[in-house]
């Protein structure tokens, strides 16, 4: 599995940190992450492989247990995935894997 990691700092600004490459040939490092401080979410996007499946995980902090999952999976439909999610820490991790 390959995964970008996201680390999300507060509520004004974002750093974007890739491990391991990105979500498929030539898609290295083409991550983002957006916050809505309105709604109080965060919006990860990413360059994707028409048909591969996605996990995203997330933990608070590096020092964190283990990734937690979150549910469900998406499919990419085109050559662009995202994800809206509850920002619900100061400091929370975000990794998106390719599983399939």
């Amino acid at each position: 599995m390959t995964a970008s990691i996201f680390r999300a700092l507060g509520a004004s600004g974002s750093t974007v940190i890739s491990a391991g490459g990105g979500a498929g040939p030539g898609m290295e490092n083409q991550a983002s992450m957006v916050f809505n401080r309105k709604q109080k979410s965060v919006r990860l996007n990413w360059g994707a492989v028409p048909g591969q499946a996605y996990r995203v995980q997330y933990k608070d902090g590096f020092s964190s247990g283990d990734w937690i999952d979150v549910a469900p999976d998406i499919v990419a439909e085109g050559t662009a995935a995202s994800v809206s999610l509850p920002k619900e820490s100061e400091e929370r991790l975000y990794r998106i894997l390719v599983i399939r």
